[in-house]
């Protein structure tokens, strides 16, 4: 356990400089999209130039939460409604896959207070898990409801209003050898 420890803080160390540095490579990249966009262009030009600013608002997103992991500080939470970045980070994992996607959610989802870099991560993290679990194509659902009181005692904390997100699919399945190792960091 204290080898584990040993290198999980070693791994901080290194995912803190390497995030460090590249968000030092992304600054002029943002800056540039910004000056750009702001000029008359044409309308190809533009939504091709805003996905890319996207991309990098994305990467950029991923470089703050990599730097939150190394430093071990809290997440940074705001509330937000949840059925948009489902959706997007559906959608974005999705892209160039033979997979269908599918949202199920409550009407009058509860907005949610979160870290949503940290939720979208995990979202594309799942979705890209289970489009490999299916190469032939097939469907991933995710569902929200709203869920009154502690309807999963392991996860929540207290009695209180929560939002229960699940993430489906078509594929194989977790191997045997492996699904003992699925919370095992970094694995």
């Amino acid at each position: 356990e204290q080898l584990k420890l040993s290198k999980i803080e070693s791994l901080g160390v290194l995912a803190g400089g390497i995030a460090h540095d590249f968000n030092n490579q992304l600054t002029p990249v943002i800056l540039n999209l910004a000056d750009v966009l702001e000029r008359d262009l044409d309308d190809e030009i533009r939504e091709r130039l805003e996905e890319a600013k996207r991309a990098v608002d994305e990467a950029s997103s991923l470089t703050r939460q990599l730097l939150t992991f190394a430093k071990g500080g809290d997440p940074i939470t705001k509330t937000i409604a949840l059925p948009a970045l489902l959706r997007h980070s559906m959608n974005f994992a999705l892209r160039g896959t033979s997979v269908s996607g599918e949202l199920a959610m409550d009407t009058g989802l509860w907005p949610v207070r979160m870290d949503s870099g940290q939720i979208s991560q995990v979202i594309q993290n799942l979705v890209i898990n289970a489009c490999q679990a299916m190469p032939d194509g097939g469907k991933v659902t995710i569902a929200a409801e709203n869920v009154y009181g502690i309807r999963h005692r392991s996860l929540a904390k207290k009695d209180g209003r929560y939002v229960h997100v699940t993430v489906t699919d078509t594929g194989t399945g977790i191997s045997p050898e492996n699904i003992k190792k699925i919370f095992d960091p970094y694995f």
